[in-house]
């Protein structure tokens, strides 16, 4: 058997190097990270996110501290404040999709849309819809029964500056309806019931 190299030799104690207990927890994390055992532990933030959170002390009072690191101008802490708090977190559901839902609760109870499909009822009245949703119609292309029946549909004046596909307007409306009335169905009643929209 080899004799074992003395790691140690030439160097000096508490200058060079420190003994460590391996009974203790520095010990048995050097003894870790000697056996490649150790992995470090990976962050979702990078390091000045972390001494920002570390350093800075979160407080109204301190707000306009903290805006002064982070930006150059004033105008830019704003914009950012302001973009926030429009985000998907914050945003309410708009008057109009209350309106849009009205219209087509009360299209689907007539006796004519009784055995009707909900795509076909909001088909037939995507002008009123599009109306509600800030999409002109003449943006969208006509229906493919439409374009069949008509094969000159291009040069009908109505579709001039046609570039939506139907379907997807179509979809867009059907999804805010359901957003609204199936999942949300406590603002739904509280429309209902007294008009108001609650944000």
């Amino acid at each position: 058997m080899g004799r074992k190299k003395n790691r140690l030799k030439g160097l000096i104690p508490g200058v060079d190097y420190v003994s460590v207990n391996p009974d203790t927890p520095l010990g048995k994390f050097i003894i870790e990270v000697e056996k490649g055992k150790y992995k470090p532990r990976v962050r979702d933030k990078n390091v000045p996110e972390m001494i920002l959170e570390d350093s800075v002390r979160f407080s109204w009072s301190r707000l306009a501290e903290t805006a002064k690191i982070l930006y150059d101008e004033p105008k830019d802490a704003h914009d950012v404040l302001v973009k926030g708090a429009t985000k998907k977190l914050f945003k309410q559901t708009d008057p109009k999709t209350y309106m849009l839902c009205r219209m087509l609760e009360n299209e689907r109870k007539k006796k004519k849309n009784k055995a009707r499909k909900f795509n076909s009822i909001v088909n037939e009245n995507l002008a009123a819809c599009c109306a509600y949703i800030d999409i002109p119609i003449e943006h969208v292309y006509p229906s493919k029964t439409y374009m069949k029946q008509n094969p000159d549909w291009k040069k009908d004046k109505q579709f001039k500056y046609a570039h939506l596909d139907r379907q997807p307007v179509l979809s867009s409306i059907i999804e805010k309806h359901r957003r609204l009335v199936k999942y949300n169905k406590k603002a739904w009643n509280q429309y209902l019931k007294d008009g108001s929209i609650n944000f």
